[in-house]
């Protein structure tokens, strides 16, 4: 296994403005590739049912069993409380948007959990389909009134959720409107949470052997965020990709947090990535 750190090199311009993504695994089966984002009767029918009892955010519900849901695939704005005391735009928008949309479907849900069922706050962690099929997070990112965000153990959504939020890119609906939610510079950063990053990867560490990555990687951008790829996200990439993106600006998608005086992000999955050059 040899070790590869790579800085300052130029490459040539192969893409420009354009989302990193791959062929995503779909329906109930890993294997699939798909770019719907709804399910047949058949995909329906393996799934367990539940009913939604309350809505807490745009992002977050509750079963009738007590379940809290967190979705997977979407972020929304955040709503006012105890960690956040200032309403973010767009979150009761987000919020009435999706009690709309399970009164059409009587509040009863089909779900598919996520392969890690639950995250560190026991949340349930699952992507919700109404009785036709139609899939909640692409219902929000279609309407612009949230984020894709992607798991690497659970992106086997995330082609048709990326055609959602293209189209509201593209239609500069909600979180996507002029001016309100613009990506964040890295010498801006001043709180941990979601965010946006835009920013040039002005190093690499990386291992690779016989040409493919192993082990984790990390990229460093603007020279101070540190974005730490585990083993499982890091051999999402082929190596020459991510050779590629050094020196080039990237837009990035996660949860900051700090360590010491140093911000970190850690990148979720390769479709939390976007090349802008």
């Amino acid at each position: 296994m040899q070790s590869k750190r790579l800085k300052n090199v130029c490459h040539s311009v192969w893409g420009a403005f354009f989302f990193v993504w791959i062929v995503l695994l779909s329906g109930l089966s890993h294997g699939q590739p798909t770019t719907e984002c709804r399910l047949s009767a058949a995909q329906l029918a393996a799934l367990p049912q539940a009913r939604v009892e309350r809505v807490s955010d745009g992002d977050t519900v509750v079963f009738a069993n007590g379940d809290k849901v967190r979705l997977l695939g979407v972020n929304t704005p955040e709503r006012s409380g105890r960690y956040n005391p200032i309403e973010e735009p767009l979150a009761a928008e987000a919020k009435e948007s999706v009690e709309q949309w399970l009164a059409a479907s009587a509040s009863q849900v089909y779900y598919r959990t996520s392969a890690n069922p639950r995250d560190r706050y026991q949340r349930l962690l699952a992507a919700l389909y109404d009785r036709s099929g139609n899939s909640l997070a692409a219902h929000l990112i279609g309407q612009g009134l949230g984020w894709q965000i992607t798991f690497v153990a659970d992106d086997w959504a995330a082609e048709c959720l990326a055609n959602a939020e293209r189209t509201a890119r593209e239609q500069r609906r909600g979180v996507w409107a002029g001016g309100l939610y613009p990506p964040l510079k890295v010498s801006a950063i001043a709180q941990g949470g979601f965010a946006r990053i835009i920013g040039t990867v002005t190093q690499l560490d990386f291992q690779q052997n016989n040409g493919t990555l192993s082990g984790r990687a990390q990229l460093i951008v603007d020279g101070k965020l540190t974005v730490q790829l585990s083993q499982a996200v890091a051999e999402q990439f082929a190596v020459d990709d991510l050779v590629s993106l050094d020196q080039r600006r990237v837009e990035l998608r996660g949860w900051l947090s700090r360590r010491g005086k140093d911000w970190q992000l850690r990148l979720t999955s390769r479709y939390n990535l976007l090349r802008l050059d």
